[in-house]
C-alpha cells in the first residue's frame, strides 16, 4: 500500500512505530531552512509525496515482492506525471554499510526488470553508459535517490528519514519544474547549498561534475560517502532478463 501524507496523518495510529518515525523524520528534515533542495518542500506543501513501508521481514524476496507491488501502484498514478510528485519507499532493514545498501538497490532493480510487464521504451538506451539512459519500468523512466543512515555523518542531505529510503521520481518529470534556460542556474543554486549542509562540496558523481562529465544517470542513484571515493566504472544493471 502507498499513502499520501494527508492519508497517513488521518490514520497515524494504524501505522507501526517505524512508519511513524520515518514520516516524522522526513517532514522535519525537508522543512529545514537550510535543506539544499528547496523544491523538496513543495512535495509536503502540495501533499504530493507518497509513502511506502516495507517492514518486518528478513526474506529479501518477500521484501522485493512487496516493494514491486507498491511501485506498480505508484507507476499507475504517474501515468499522468507531476514534477512535484515523489514516492518514498522505506525499508525496515538494518544494512551494515554503504556497500550493502548499494547491493540491495541493484538487486531490486534486477528483480523489478524481470517482473516488468511492459517492454523497454524504444527511445531510452538499454546501455547504462549511454547518455539518456534511465532505469525503466512499466514503460516509464525513473530516477532513484538512495537515502540511508550510512550517509548521516558525511552526506546528511541523503539521509532524510534515518532509514534505508529510495526517493523515486519519473526522470522525465524534472524538466517542467522551470524553463529550460533556467535549469543550469537552478542546479547551481541547489548545489551551492550542499557544502554548508553536508560539510563537503557537491559529489563529483553528480551530472556534469568531475567524475560524471558524461552525465550518466545511474552513477547519481547512490552517491559515495566521500568525494575522494570514486563511483563504480561499470553499472551493475543489465537489461538482460536471463
Amino acid at each position: 500500500m502507498i499513502y499520501t501524507r494527508s492519508e497517513f496523518i488521518s490514520q497515524t495510529g494504524n501505522f507501526s512505530p517505524f512508519a511513524q518515525q520515518v514520516v516524522q523524520n522526513f517532514c522535519e528534515n525537508i522543512s529545514k531552512n537550510d535543506f539544499p533542495c528547496y523544491f523538496a518542500k513543495n512535495v509536503i506543501n502540495k501533499d504530493s509525496v507518497y509513502f511506502s513501508f516495507i517492514e518486518n521481514d528478513d526474506n529479501q524476496l518477500i521484501m522485493f515482492e512487496k516493494a514491486a507491488q507498491d511501485f506498480k501502484n505508484y507507476a499507475q498514478i504517474e501515468r499522468n506525471p507531476d514534477p512535484y510528485r515523489v514516492l518514498l519507499m522505506n525499508f525496515e532493514l538494518k544494512t551494515v554499510n554503504w556497500e550493502a545498501d548499494d547491493a540491495f538497490l541493484w538487486a531490486f532493480l534486477a528483480y523489478l526488470h524481470k517482473q516488468d510487464p511492459e517492454p523497454w521504451p524504444a527511445d531510452i538506451p538499454k546501455n547504462p553508459n549511454e547518455q539518456g539512459w534511465s532505469f525503466c519500468f512499466m514503460g516509464m523512466p525513473w530516477f532513484f535517490n538512495v537515502n540511508s543512515p550510512h550517509h548521516a555523518q558525511n552526506r546528511p542531505s541523503r539521509n532524510t528519514t534515518d532509514a534505508l529510503t529510495w526517493v523515486i521520481q519519473r526522470t522525465d518529470s524534472f524538466a517542467p519544474l522551470a524553463p529550460v534556460e533556467m535549469h543550469a542556474t537552478i542546479i547551481e543554486s541547489v548545489r551551492s547549498r550542499i557544502a554548508p549542509y553536508d560539510g563537503q562540496s557537491t559529489s563529483p558523481a553528480l551530472a556534469g561534475e568531475s567524475d560524471n562529465l558524461e552525465e550518466l544517470e545511474w552513477i547519481q542513484y547512490h552517491l559515495p560517502n566521500f568525494n575522494h571515493e570514486k563511483p563504480k566504472k561499470t553499472c551493475p544493471f543489465s537489461t538482460t532478463k536471463g
